[in-house]
């Protein structure tokens, strides 16, 4: 077994020498470093050399007659105002774990050129593409500076993520346009994508857009100035029974900010789906463990999609105010509803809710599980009702 590798960079001429061989006829410490299997007649060969403003290599590698490398790479003009390019091709990838070969059957290709230049690195092409998609950036790194880069990502069928996803997830495509400014130390970034044909457990939706952007603090990990906007279109539900309330498709506004430590500040969080849409807004300490607060209104003007998933024919419309509270384990929650012209095709309820029924409902759980009822009641033209009580943690009732 042979191995050499021949470097010499003389900044005074700029000028590089590069020279790696590698030769064993029947496996070797490379090959084991690299993590091919068995004893493969593994080579590998890497040359470049002259000056800097006009050097070029070339390489290749194989193992058992089956080419792994193939490398192209090339450096122009002045060291003030240089171009550095590469195209490499990796056709087969044996080192790779089963569950990830699907991910680069038929290679890896990767292919860029970069600016080097007083100021910021530029990015003038990068492409990179496998089975499992692409991914493409241009734009400038300056670390000291500003950034501005845009990325392009396509993940392919989900069908190449099979030994890595759940088998009840799937999608036909995915595509996302990224952009990143700020800086190094406070990126800001932005994301717009679509997935087509997404799937989960008998789920499918025909088209889902997400339009999200963010600050970054990255000597804190918070995340602030957050938005997000989600649009889902063509919802087949594996419940029939839900359609009704999602043939309008579902839309979802996010806006807050929120840490590496669940510490989550919603300022703006609403949901539209069919004929009900919640406006909320609150905050949560570790992802709501350890407290939360939430409140907001919820209305729906056609109850009817509603009663149907209980199993009632029945209309009306819905307004209410909406209010959650969390510290450890103790839970606040009060209510204030008015049902309009509701109707459950029951005569004698019908008549006693119609035309409008004003529901209030004030309750709390305290750290020990024991319940309490403050307020709870139900008025309209033809019923009042109002009730208080508690309910111990063994659920003896006293109302």
């Amino acid at each position: 077994d042979e191995a050499h590798l021949d470097l010499d960079y003389r900044p005074e001429s700029d000028s590089l020498k590069l020279g790696l061989t590698v030769a064993e006829p029947q496996g070797g410490i490379v090959t084991k470093l690299i993590g091919l299997p068995g004893t493969p007649n593994f080579t590998a060969r890497i040359v470049g050399e002259g000056p800097l403003d006009r050097w070029q290599a070339t390489g290749e590698a194989s193992a058992g007659g089956r080419p792994l490398l193939r490398l192209t790479a090339s450096s122009t003009g002045d060291v003030r105002d240089r171009r550095v390019a590469f195209d490499l091709a990796l056709p087969n990838l044996p080192m790779l774990p089963g569950e990830i070969a699907p991910l680069v059957e038929g290679g890896v290709t990767a292919s860029g050129t970069l600016h080097l230049a007083q100021g910021p690195i530029r990015i003038e092409a990068f492409k990179a593409e496998t089975a499992a998609g692409a991914v493409s950036a241009s734009g400038a790194v300056d670390p000291a500076g500003p950034l501005d880069l845009q990325v392009q990502a396509r993940l392919a069928d989900a069908r190449a993520y099979q030994s890595l996803l759940p088998p009840e997830l799937g999608w036909q495509s995915v595509e996302a346009d990224i952009r990143i400014g700020g800086t190094m130390a406070m990126p800001k970034l932005s994301v717009d994508a679509t997935a087509d044909d997404l799937a989960y457990a008998g789920n499918t939706i025909g088209k889902t857009v997400l339009n999200a952007a963010a600050t970054l603090h990255t000597d804190t990990m918070r995340a602030e100035d957050v938005t997000a906007h989600v649009d889902a279109e063509a919802i087949a539900p594996a419940d029939p029974t839900l359609q009704p309330l999602l043939t309008g498709g579902v839309h979802a506004d996010f806006a807050g900010a929120l840490d590496a430590a669940g510490a989550i500040a919603a300022d703006r969080l609403s949901l539209d789906a069919g004929t009900v849409a919640m406006a909320l807004q609150g905050s949560a300490t570790q992802w709501g463990a350890a407290a939360a607060h939430l409140e907001g209104t919820v209305n729906g003007t056609d109850l009817a999609p509603a009663l149907a998933l209980a199993g009632q024919k029945g209309s009306g419309a819905l307004a209410a105010q909406v209010k959650l509270d969390k510290d450890g384990e103790a839970v606040s929650a009060d209510l204030d509803a008015t049902l309009s012209k509701a109707s459950l095709g029951i005569p004698v309820v019908d008549g006693l809710l119609a035309p409008e029924t004003k529901v209030a409902l004030t309750a709390h759980r305290d750290a020990d599980g024991v319940v309490t009822l403050e307020t709870a009641k139900i008025e309209s033209p033809s019923l009042q009702v109002g009730a208080t009580g508690t309910m111990s943690a063994t659920e003896d009732l006293d109302l």
